[in-house]
């Protein structure tokens, strides 16, 4: 009783330290420094407008340093820091008609647990004769490195993030060769303006207002994600009971699929698949309901997650003795909820240490080598047929597997590491789905026949 007195004081103390009340200091970005040169020949920036919904003076919040979410943002003004670094790179044009305004309308930093992201989205204008400002360019941009457990390098992450989205953007809009022809124009009351908040999920296709679930397979999160599953009609989905439904329409479900001949097999090579009402997550080797919220989707899972890296004695995600995962909007990985809102160094989970993760290619599976990395900032290692990697993961920290075909495609497959037992992934070049992930005695079955 004491024990479990113990641990519940210290789940609750790390809860009150990451109240939505709680005290913030804000982080400081460090300057601007380019980690390459622009291509010659670009037109420089003379404007920078702050345009986005809002303008809120956070870009994003860290969670390195284990003192919870604090905001960051730079030192000075948002638009005079940009427009500084961007004249430093490429000196401002003198030339009528193309002194160019940068409008951003994104800009945004964000920590996963094992990166660091940035999101830039921006319009480029040019003055014309009658001082209105015609449209020349967009652009989107994106960049990650690691991330460190030490707030400073997190933050030197994020300006080098910045830096690099900013010179992609300059690439992209100072260049006059691919301007874009009669495009709106704007006043400078328009120009100036802030854009209107998105609506809820804007940025996901299939949670764009009035549009219709499709039934199908999806292969991918990028399926889900853009609402374009596959092969509806070899869908076929079994409904029954759930024994923590909370509505009655909240069921448990089997998909199967139809092979050529008639026959009837269990789905259990795909990403989810949607029965044209709901969509649904293969996780844990069981299908999900996919529930929207604020921005993306969550689902529930059987408390047995305890055994995948989730301290027994943790029940802030713990709800009628189901656990709650988010699903990450970028990777389309499952992520306890406390995941993003504590520091690793809050919670001492006995279960974060390495495990075993191996990917292994029967020796049926011919063809090239394929590349297998566990994050875009790592090596590649090679897999031909006939053998197999093995990778030494925290438990209970989620991450993406990446196998790079022959052809240059990637595909990518997001797995939950668990203390418990090794994690089998098998990788079949060759076939419509290369990397899935297998049940512990049918991988390590196929590891052992490859040893002997």
């Amino acid at each position: 009783m004491a024990k479990n007195l113990f641990f519940f004081s210290l789940l609750l103390g790390c809860l009150i330290l990451v109240r939505p009340g709680a005290a913030q200091v804000v982080q400081y970005l460090p300057p601007l420094v380019a980690a390459r040169a622009v291509p010659p020949g670009l037109v420089g920036v003379s404007q920078v407008v702050d345009a986005r919904p809002g303008r809120p003076m956070a870009l994003g919040y860290s969670l390195s340093g284990g003192a919870g979410p604090q905001p960051v943002t730079f030192a000075q003004p948002l638009a005079p820091t940009l427009l500084a670094f961007l004249q430093q790179q490429v000196p401002p044009s003198k030339t009528p008609g193309q002194e160019l305004v940068m409008r951003l309308t994104r800009l945004e930093l964000e920590e996963l647990k094992l990166q660091t992201l940035a999101h830039l989205e921006a319009e480029f204008y040019r003055m014309g004769p009658d001082s209105s400002y015609q449209l020349v360019a967009r652009c989107a941009e994106a960049a990650q490195r690691p991330l460190t457990g030490k707030r400073e390098a997190a933050l030197v992450a994020h300006s080098q993030n910045l830096s690099d989205v900013l010179l992609g953007a300059l690439g992209t809009g100072g260049n006059l060769a691919q301007w874009l022809p009669n495009e709106p124009r704007r006043v400078n009351s328009q120009l100036r303006a802030a854009e209107p908040a998105p609506p809820t999920g804007s940025r996901w296709p299939i949670l764009a207002e009035g549009a219709t679930r499709r039934a199908g397979f999806y292969r991918t999160f990028d399926d889900f994600r853009n609402n374009q599953p596959t092969e509806a009609d070899r869908l076929e989905v079994e409904r029954h009971p759930n024994s923590n439904a909370e509505r009655a329409d909240d069921y448990g479900v089997t998909p199967y699929y139809h092979e050529a001949n008639g026959r009837r097999r269990p789905a259990t090579i795909y990403w989810g698949f949607s029965d044209g009402q709901h969509a649904y997550i293969q996780f844990d080797f069981a299908y999900h309901r996919l529930l929207p919220q604020l921005g993306g989707f969550m689902f529930y899972t059987p408390p047995k997650l305890r055994g995948y890296g989730v301290p027994a004695y943790g029940t802030a995600a713990l709800t009628r003795e189901r656990y709650e995962l988010n699903l990450d909007t970028g990777t389309g990985t499952p992520f306890l909820p406390t995941q993003r809102s504590l520091s690793a160094q809050h919670l001492p989970n006995p279960l974060s240490r390495p495990t075993q993760l191996l990917v292994y290619r029967p020796r049926s599976a011919k063809g090239p080598a394929a590349q297998i990395r566990l994050a875009p900032d790592q090596p590649a290692q090679s897999l031909a047929a006939g053998e197999y990697l093995q990778f030494s993961p925290l438990a209970g920290q989620p991450l993406t597997v990446r196998i790079q075909l022959a052809g240059g495609m990637e595909v990518t497959l997001p797995v939950l590491p668990t203390a418990e037992t090794a994690v089998y992934l098998e990788c079949r070049p060759g076939q419509d789905v290369p990397l899935q992930q297998v049940k512990v005695e049918v991988g390590a079955a196929a590891v052992s026949r490859l040893i002997d």
